[in-house]
């Protein structure tokens, strides 16, 4: 197969198009715009709830064993069924990519591609798969940057030094009455863990950007870290609605440049790795015109069940919240429907929807 591909990005989707290129026999070059894995605003969370991604090869810091949930009180469910790891993505990223190099893949690093080079790099190759973040380069040329930032989750985060020595194994994730969305504690080590908010998407409600980091460290000091010291500063956008088109003449979008995070928690590693695979493969298929229907297809079960949670959880009150994770902890820990008994009608709605996605992370979403 003579077809060149130029890979715009060396994150999840880019490595994974570049991946799948090399497997089809197509000859592949992948541009990083700094070096591999620098710049990387992420939790780093991988997470696989379709179970159809090897686990990470290289780079995995812990396996998640617990999850613990709070609201008015805290409560631990077990994440021993699910594929989640915490992974040193940079170092997961160069593994990655040194495998590639190896295997033929060309990788220029240092290579920038703007509006000012666009043109050029698209007559050079047949094609260019755009796994460049928010906002795609893409985007700037067509004018569709505007689209992401009200169909993203906006996050802040700070790389903390302090004692995490009690979440071994585990992630924490609080939920507050003062904005829609979530605030999280993901350790990297006993010493060092990542502490960040996300506020939900737009459509979700009323979201005042102004206030993101004051939250944040109000949220830091709630958690007894307000002594912690700062490392890293960061944040970004989890783009969570696909967007309408993702073929633009010879160029095809993938990971968060197609809007692929997950509007509930806004990871994506999974949806980029899947995209970009899916992206090189329709390239040598030469199915390129059915992209945008094969990501419905793979995404959809798992996305209609995350989008009804959020609307859910948009529509309810804190301490609603709080008395649904009561509800389905007890219920997880074979306690019967017992505690779920006094929910309102429209509680134990909630309360079942949690349950079922819980049990579809443990077992694995179903893949369209």
């Amino acid at each position: 197969m003579n077809q060149r591909i130029a890979i715009i990005g060396a994150g999840p989707a880019g490595l994974a198009a570049a991946d799948e290129a090399l497997r089809q026999g197509m000859k592949a070059i992948l541009f990083e715009k700094g070096q591999v894995g620098e710049g990387i605003r992420c939790a780093e969370g991988f997470f696989d709830p379709f179970r159809s991604l090897a686990p990470p090869e290289a780079a995995v810091r812990f396996k998640v064993q617990s999850l613990y949930f709070r609201a008015e009180k805290e409560y631990e469910f077990s994440a021993e069924g699910l594929r989640l790891w915490i992974i040193d993505r940079a170092k997961w990223q160069q593994h990655w990519a040194e495998t590639l190099k190896q295997r033929g893949v060309e990788i220029r690093e240092h290579q920038f591609i703007s509006r000012r080079n666009y043109a050029r790099l698209r007559e050079e190759f047949d094609w260019v798969i755009d796994a460049s973040g928010v906002p795609p380069v893409t985007s700037l040329v067509y004018g569709f940057r505007d689209y992401y930032l009200p169909h993203s989750l906006v996050t802040a985060q700070y790389v903390l030094s302090g004692d995490f020595s009690h979440l071994r194994d585990g992630i924490k994730v609080g939920f507050s009455p003062d904005y829609l969305g979530y605030f999280w504690i993901f350790p990297k080590t006993e010493t060092k863990a990542s502490a960040g908010i996300a506020l939900l998407a737009e459509e979700y409600g009323h979201r005042d950007l102004n206030l993101l980091w004051t939250w944040l460290r109000r949220e830091i000091a709630a958690a007894g870290l307000a002594e912690a010291g700062v490392i890293e500063k960061g944040g970004g956008l989890c783009p969570a609605k696909m967007l309408p088109r993702l073929v633009w003449g010879n160029v095809i979008l993938a990971g968060d440049a197609a809007g692929l995070t997950s509007p509930l928690h806004g990871g994506g590693i999974d949806m980029a790795l899947l995209s970009g695979r899916e992206a090189a493969g329709t390239i040598a298929r030469g199915e390129v015109q059915d992209y945008r229907e094969r990501l419905e297809k793979i995404f959809k079960p798992r996305l209609e069940l995350e989008r009804e949670l959020v609307r859910l959880w948009a529509g309810s009150s804190f301490g609603e919240l709080e008395r649904v994770l009561a509800g389905v902890h007890n219920l997880l820990q074979g306690k019967g429907i017992g505690p779920l008994l006094p929910l309102s009608r429209d509680l134990l709605q909630k309360a079942y929807l949690f349950f079922r996605f819980w049990r579809g992370l443990q077992k694995g979403f179903a893949r369209g």
